[in-house]
């Protein structure tokens, strides 16, 4: 895309600039052989940054912005050198000087290239102010005998004022695209009223005292279990848990309380719905704790470690047999806890820690444990202990929000549910969480540690995807991504619904912002989604019309995009069949056509005839004959429709497939340019064949083209004389016609 005239460099100076470009590189390769540190990275930066600014000054952008993008790429390369010198005294605060001594050297090619840089930028600034006054004066000091030269004006004159063109300029270019199949339509609205009017939790603080009484309302939510098998009474009989194990499990306060409350969530179907949590001193500084359930279960699962009704259930937080033994070694070893009691039905098993038995000289210490029958059979269960740790009876009350229930703002009216998850997006502010299984896990060490949304799963993952330990350890941003690969890979969940999530998490689609999980997360789920079902080349779901995946493109021309309204994905979404810049830009091409003038098409005429004259140097940089006898259009950039994304561009190239298929241009822009604007502006159309603005191949073919122009002109006077009365012919148009 052009913004101004082409404004291109003389032939000279992409040599000289390439060669300081190479220079870079290979000064920057011989660090990376030499050094691995960060000031490798410097180096290797200011060989982009050269490349960069190269590109910037042989495109065709204002030379405003050619000045900026030089200013702005010595001020990095100035940043960068200062940061390198921040890192030699860093080292030198360290007893690595020594060893770091090579990057003084590194320093001191880095300040070399900021001046190269400098200087090259005054060259190619030079350059571009001399190289359209050169040409126009090639074109006024043609030498040719006034006969000679009145000969070639009157025939050109002549085939001028047929107006004939070899294609029709009142229709539109044809440039095939592949056809696409819209399949699936992309979700509207997504927004679920599950569980709408879910009334908070009131959890009273904890008295100074200590004391506290939390009972959670019952519901229809709860799906209470039944178990009960005869069983005999035992006496402190010692168990094969050493306490010295309960040491070298890395349980805080807030762990140990998980395990206490998850018990009593899968006792309860997966809610604390109906569970009651009492807190009561007693002296010197210690308290009681007594949390209540309706389940009952038998007194094995209290005891043996590995047995658990919850390995096959899915659902249930619980697996390994171990979370009310190790909970309980845990509040004897750590938490004060003379004996931890657990009855249910018509037991009771009180763990406490005695001497082994097996061992007679200083025995290890370990966990014995007594059931007893009740006199009297209860409804339900209960856990009971006393404590001194007030930080315990913190996360206690605190993990009530950390488990699904009836009253859990996390899972109210989330943007997607199905059966096998839930999202629900919060402000950016606000701190999410991650439910597996209805139970809150850790992320980056922080319960509340996923910002902006809670994904709840209702099932346990399996292992490959994520395995939880039997410490169930927090998550971390790989965990993130494989969950969300796991969500667009599995089968059970409809297409239907993965189009639900993908839309419920609008607000990560944007490339424009890549500084959260979340966005990790997004980016894995759409390159799954879009590679299980295959959509490259076949764009089977419609996304709205101002959504564009990122491809390879200048910082510029994104800037322009998002300004016009245009929203810049990830550039996975590409997987998803949704139009990258770089297909954007292509269609875009298809401008509403402007029937020319009388002037306009004589105009048009005349640059092809230029164009035509030029046969020899373009033929030598690869054009071929119908790229020569160009085609080229005219649309009206101030249109209502053009306006949003074409109101700075004078032209644009039509390329198909690496082949130039001609260019539009402006209206106005033709009516006001002089013949040397117009005949740049349309060599540098015709160089886009080989790729856009920011890509260096177009710029080292504009700066050939140019190059062999210039040299075509000063080398052939035929050339010349027929440049020069062209020229002629189209500062003369309005006298020329009205004498027609």
């Amino acid at each position: 895309m052009v913004v101004n005239a082409i404004s291109p460099c003389s032939f000279g100076a992409r040599h000289y600039s390439k060669r300081n470009v190479n220079k870079v590189h290979n000064e920057s390769e011989q660090v990376r052989e030499n050094s691995g540190s960060k000031t490798t990275g410097y180096v290797i930066a200011a060989a982009l940054s050269a490349a960069v600014l190269t590109g910037a000054c042989l495109r065709g952008h204002y030379k405003s912005k050619m000045a900026e993008a030089a200013e702005a790429a010595q001020r990095t390369l100035k940043r960068q050198q200062e940061q390198a010198q921040l890192e030699i005294n860093q080292w030198k605060s360290v007893d690595y000087y020594d060893d770091f001594r090579q990057q003084k050297d590194i320093n001191s090619k880095l300040q070399s290239q900021v001046e190269c840089l400098s200087n090259e930028r005054d060259a190619l600034s030079t350059s571009l102010e001399g190289l359209n006054k050169r040409l126009a004066e090639l074109l006024e000091g043609d030498s040719t005998p006034k006969e000679a030269r009145e000969k070639i004006i009157n025939e050109l004159k002549r085939k001028i004022a047929k107006g004939e063109l070899s294609y029709d300029i009142s229709r539109q270019p044809i440039v095939s695209t592949e056809g696409k199949n819209i399949r699936w339509e992309l979700p509207l609205h997504v927004q679920t009223s599950n569980r709408a009017g879910m009334e908070s939790l009131y959890i009273p603080e904890i008295a100074k005292d200590g004391s506290f009484v939390l009972r959670i309302p019952k519901t229809d939510a709860i799906k209470v279990t039944h178990e009960s098998k005869s069983f005999r009474s035992v006496k402190n009989k010692e168990s094969s848990i050493a306490i010295s194990y309960g040491k070298s499990v890395n349980w805080d306060s807030d762990k140990i309380a998980r395990d206490l409350l998850q018990n009593f969530y899968d006792g309860h179907g997966q809610t604390l719905d109906g569970v009651n949590m009492i807190f009561t001193p007693v002296g010197q500084g210690r308290y009681k704790v007594r949390i209540e359930g309706q389940s009952t279960f038998t007194p094995d699962k209290a005891i043996y470690l590995g047995l658990s009704s919850k390995q096959f259930n899915t659902k249930a937080a619980g697996n390994y047999g171990e979370g009310i033994k190790m909970a309980s070694l845990k509040l004897l070893t750590d938490a004060g806890a003379k004996d931890v009691r657990i009855a249910s039905d018509n037991w009771l098993c009180r763990w406490t820690i005695g001497q082994s038995e097996l061992l007679t000289d200083e025995g290890e210490k370990v966990m014995c444990y007594s059931v007893d029958k009740l006199p009297q059979r209860i409804e339900g269960n209960y856990i009971e202990f006393e404590t001194d740790s007030m930080d315990l009876l913190q996360s206690l009350r605190k993990s009530v929000n950390r488990f699904y229930h009836s009253s859990n703002k996390d899972f109210e009216c989330p943007q997607f549910e199905n059966d096998f998850l839930g999202i629900k997006m919060l402000p950016n502010s606000d701190r999410g969480a991650i439910y597996i299984a209805g139970q809150r896990f850790e992320f980056n060490g922080d319960y509340d540690g996923l910002k902006g949304v809670s994904i709840f799963l209702k099932d346990k993952l399996p292992k490959d995807v994520v395995d939880e330990s039997r410490d169930r350890t927090s998550l971390n941003t790989t965990d993130l991504k494989n969950i969300a690969e796991y969500i667009a890979g599995k089968n059970d969940i409809v297409f239907e619904d993965k189009l639900k999530i993908l839309k419920s998490l609008d607000k990560y689609w944007s490339k424009k912002n890549k500084n959260t999980p979340m966005d990790d997360f997004m980016e894995q789920f759409v390159y799954k989604l879009g590679t299980k079902y295959n959509f490259i080349g076949n764009s089977n779901i419609r996304f709205p019309s101002h959504f564009i995946a990122y491809s390879n493109a200048s910082a510029d021309l994104v800037r322009d995009l998002q300004t016009k309204g245009y929203i810049i994905c990830k550039e996975q979404f590409k997987e998803l069949g949704m139009q990258t810049i770089h297909e954007f830009m292509q269609n875009a091409r298809a401008h509403e056509i402007v029937v020319p003038t009388d002037i306009q098409k004589k105009k048009i005429v005349i640059l092809r005839e230029a164009i035509s004259r030029l046969e020899t140097a373009l033929s030598k940089n690869k054009f071929t004959p119908d790229e020569i006898d160009t085609h080229i259009y005219i649309f009206d950039r101030n249109a209502e429709r053009e306006k949003k994304l074409y109101e700075d561009t004078n032209a644009e190239a039509i390329i198909e497939n690496g082949v130039s298929k001609g260019f539009w241009i402006d209206k106005e822009y033709l009516d006001n340019a002089t013949f040397t604007d117009a005949l740049e502006t349309a060599l540098h159309e015709l160089s886009h064949k080989v790729g856009g603005d920011g890509n260096a191949d177009f710029s080292y073919k504009l700066t050939d083209v140019n190059s062999d122009t210039i040299n075509q002109i000063m080398t052939s006077p035929v050339t010349r004389t027929e440049l020069s009365a062209l020229q002629s012919l189209w500062n003369n148009l309005n006298y020329i016609m009205a004498g027609m």
